[in-house]
C-alpha cells in the first residue's frame, strides 16, 4: 500500500502574487510626499554618517593608545575626541 494513499492525498495550489516594484539604485520608487523624501534623505545621511563616526572613534582611540603619555600627542588626541563630541 502506498504511503501517500494511506495518509490521504491533498492537492496544493500556489497563489498568484504580483512581484513588488523593483528598486534600482537608491530606492527612489515610492517617494510620493515631502515627508517620505525627508525620511529617505535622513536615512541616507545616517547610513553614511554612522560608519564614518565609528571609524573616527576607532582612530581617536588608537591616537590615545599610541600617545603613551606624551603630552603633545595626548593633547592632539584630546582635541580630536573633543571635535567628535562637539560635532556629533
Amino acid at each position: 500500500m502506498n504511503l501517500l494513499y494511506a495518509l490521504g492525498t491533498q492537492s496544493v495550489y500556489a497563489q498568484v502574487q504580483t512581484a513588488p516594484p523593483v528598486t534600482v539604485g537608491l530606492g527612489l520608487t515610492n517617494l510620493g510626499t515631502i515627508s517620505e523624501v525627508m525620511v529617505w534623505v535622513l536615512d541616507t545621511i545616517v547610513a553614511i554618517a554612522v560608519p564614518l563616526l565609528v571609524l573616527w572613534l576607532i582612530y581617536v582611540g588608537f591616537m590615545f593608545v599610541f600617545a603613551r603619555g606624551h603630552k603633545d600627542a595626548l593633547k592632539e588626541a584630546k582635541s580630536a575626541f573633543g571635535s567628535i563630541s562637539r560635532n556629533y
